[in-house]
């Protein structure tokens, strides 16, 4: 055979071999996980009629690309929106609507994120191990072995919280699951120097920050290890001095779209999610005992969530061999650096989970509430740190078994106790896992959603699309669904809920409503008699009592409730006859600080010095409004109130003030007066994303030159 004939049947057998390899990743990492998913979540999934819901999620809410829009390139939703900071689930969820029907959506959703912590694991675990153990993985066998047992363990540990909140919380979620696989890409940057790999990071950063808890911890094992760095690779200090600095350059520019307007929302005190995150409204010390002790992170007798206070926890002691085996390579595989590196992430991480119980409870206190922004708030939910711990103990544990089996002497008992401590490690997190399951498992099980829901719903969406309603009760366990669903039906309205709690108080105190549903351009409140949690009749009573909510429909449905009894449940829409829109008049307060419900002034002198001729909603973040105005007038505005609201008249700016719990601006002018009112925040956005767009650009650009570069200086004879 010729030359060149041998060059192409070795080019053939490296394609053939590299597709080989490709095979065999996708069954390893996603076709085995996806098999276990589908038969542990079988009740779960395949019943194709009903919704799957529990919680604070919002599975069960039609969420298309136009949504996404309104939520991810806006900084206003109700409120300071995080939508900015969620743009990876939500469109991932977009995506997944407008392909397939609803339900098959939501159970695919389901699959994703049960499936995912697996995947990520195992390309995290395999690139890792290529950097930091290439004498343990001198075959394919162990290319294979170690990060296969490392993302199956981690699965079977952490189903469970990955399918409890498929779309509430599920940006936290994907942040978690991609924690390893992110971790890898820089270690991988800081080694190799590829703009590749830094692009990729890159991009999934700008994805998965949606919450200071992923950001803390890419953080803290990136300063982790290059603390370690400075111990134990000096040699290679200027080299990651070096990709750390272009690394942080190319982060921060990616992440410009969230940064600058989260920066700019802290610092000029907009609502929302920048009061969220204060430790010292958040933490108690003595709520923070109740959790884990020592003894159970250590046994790792926790989940990621102890999500319905299942006591005690459930490890046996069968959990003893998770930690021995986690921490055998110490003793096994004898100074190596990136094994002291992973048993000080086990070591930290543990420590950290249990929180304020001794020891050194008091000082993890004082941290979590004295850190700033985000930090603090990481502490709070300590539980978080569980994932660390995860992906520390099993790569160590794959380590363990690996050096085992690869011993030359006596292989055959080795292999058998290699084999022995997989089972007892495996059912030790299965145990857990099944123990978990016959209690939370229940809660998800598809359910329909009254028919009356979808009527009421469809009538809505006839009505403008600025109308704002009231559902009440809000949140609660239902006859048709026992489990607490926090906050529907708000999360499957067809037209913008309002927030119960703003109005709640004002009825149990036995005061009119009518004021604030007018202050908050309520036009609409639907109460519906299927909660199981409020006193229903008391609540239905009240509003009856209102003379300014006008009874427009009426309906019964009858529930058979836990095939035991039937219940009427009632459902009454109301409509406000006080409504004036989502943009109204008043006169000015000779108190300027409108602070209270007790400025309101719906007098005819008021209709009689200046009227509305129009208003239009821009976008979320804009409207525009104009008058006819003989007198000065206040320009009332129902969104919650927030200071960064402006009111434009050609270039002057006018201050919101909170007009009861909304936005008012003082206008002084006469005549015809246009009026632009804009949420400042906004602006911030915009201009960081155009700087995330154009740094995205010019790296892909980077990458793109630098690989056609090195081809043409390949190709060169």
């Amino acid at each position: 055979m010729s030359l060149q004939g041998n060059r192409c049947a070795l080019k053939l057998e490296s394609k053939v071999d590299r597709y080989k390899n490709i095979l065999l990743d996708i069954m390893l990492s996603v076709i085995i996980p996806l098999i276990g998913v589908l038969y542990f979540l079988k009740d779960v999934i395949f019943p194709l009629n009903g919704l799957i819901f529990y919680g604070d999620v919002g599975v069960f809410t039609k969420f298309n690309l136009n949504d996404f829009t309104k939520v991810c390139l806006y900084t206003w939703s109700g409120y300071a929106s995080t939508g900015y900071l969620s743009i990876f689930p939500y469109f991932i969820y977009a995506l997944l609507s407008q392909a397939f029907s609803f339900q098959m959506e939501l159970r695919l959703q389901i699959i994703l994120l049960a499936v995912l912590p697996a995947t990520t694991m195992y390309f995290a675990v395999k690139n890792l191990a290529k950097e930091w153990f290439p004498k343990f993985v001198d075959r394919k066998w162990k290319e294979y072995f170690l990060p296969f047992v490392a993302s199956t363990l981690y699965e079977f540990n952490y189903v469970n919280s990955n399918i409890t909140d498929p779309l509430g919380a599920a940006g936290l979620q994907y942040a978690y699951i991609f924690l390893p696989l992110t971790f890898t890409l820089f270690i991988k940057y800081l080694y190799k120097g590829k703009l590749r790999d830094l692009l990729v990071l890159g991009v999934l950063s700008a994805f998965l920050a949606i919450s200071p808890l992923w950001i803390v911890f890419f953080f803290f094992l990136v300063i982790t290890y290059l603390v370690f760095s400075l111990f134990l690779e000096r040699y290679r200090l200027q080299l990651f001095a070096k990709h750390l600095l272009y690394s942080v350059v190319v982060l921060f520019s990616l992440n410009m779209f969230w940064i600058l307007p989260t920066t700019a929302g802290y610092l000029q005190e907009a609502t929302g999610p920048f009061q969220i995150y204060q430790p010292a409204k958040r933490l108690s010390y003595e709520e923070m005992k109740v959790m884990y002790r020592l003894l159970d992170t250590v046994m790792f007798g926790h989940k990621t969530y102890n999500l319905f206070g299942i006591w005690p926890q459930n490890w046996n002691i069968a959990n003893v061999i998770i930690p021995i085996t986690a921490f055998l390579p110490l003793l096994v595989i004898k100074k190596d650096k990136h094994v002291i590196f992973l048993c000080s992430l086990a070591l930290i991480s543990t420590f950290m989970l249990k929180a304020t119980n001794p020891p050194l409870g008091n000082f993890y206190y004082q941290l979590a509430l004295h850190l700033p922004y985000g930090v603090g708030a990481v502490l709070a939910n300590y539980n978080t740190w569980a994932y660390i711990q995860a992906f520390s103990y099993f790569f160590l544990i794959s380590l363990t078994l690996l050096t085992l089996i690869s011993w030359n002497s006596r292989k055959k008992l080795l292999v058998l106790i290699v084999l022995l401590l997989q089972l007892v490690i495996f059912y030790s997190t299965l145990n857990g896992l099944l123990i978990d399951s016959q209690v939370y498992l229940p809660r998800f099980k598809p359910q329909d959603i009254p028919q009356i829901y979808y009527e009421i719903n469809d009538w809505l969406s006839q009505q403008p699309e600025e109308v704002k309603v009231l559902w009440l009760p809000s949140g609660g366990a239902y006859v048709w669904k026992k489990y607490i669903i926090t906050a529907f039906p708000d999360t499957i309205s067809a037209r913008t809920p309002v927030r119960s709690q703003l109005v709640i108080n004002t009825l149990m105190e036995n005061r009119s409503i009518t004021e604030a549903l007018t202050c908050l351009g309520v036009k609409y409140v639907i109460y519906h008699g299927d909660s199981l949690d409020f006193p229903n009749e008391e609540i239905l009573q009240d509003l009856l009592k209102q003379k300014d909510l006008k009874v427009i429909y009426k309906s019964n449905y009858t529930y058979m409730y836990e095939n035991t009894s039937k219940k009427i449940v009632p459902f009454i829409i109301f409509e406000n006859k006080e409504y004036r829109g989502p943009i109204y008049l008043s006169l000015p307060a000779e108190n300027s600080s409108l602070n209270s419900l007790s400025t309101f002034n719906f007098s005819e002198k008021e209709i009689g010095t200046a009227h509305i001729l129009s208003y239009r909603q821009i976008s979320p973040v804009e409207w525009e409004v104009d008058v006819n105005a003989s007198a000065p007038f206040l320009v009332v505005f129902t969104e919650p109130y927030d200071k960064l609201w402006r009111a434009y008249i050609g270039n002057e700016e006018v201050e919101s003030t909170p007009f009861g719990i909304v936005n008012g601006f003082t206008i002084v002018k006469t005549g015809i007066v246009h009026v632009r009112i804009y949420y400042t925040l906004q602006a911030y956005y915009t201009l960081g994303l155009f700087i995330s767009f154009i740094s995205f650009v010019l790296l892909v650009f980077l990458c793109i030159y630098k690989a056609r570069h090195s081809f043409f200086t390949l190709s060169i004879p």
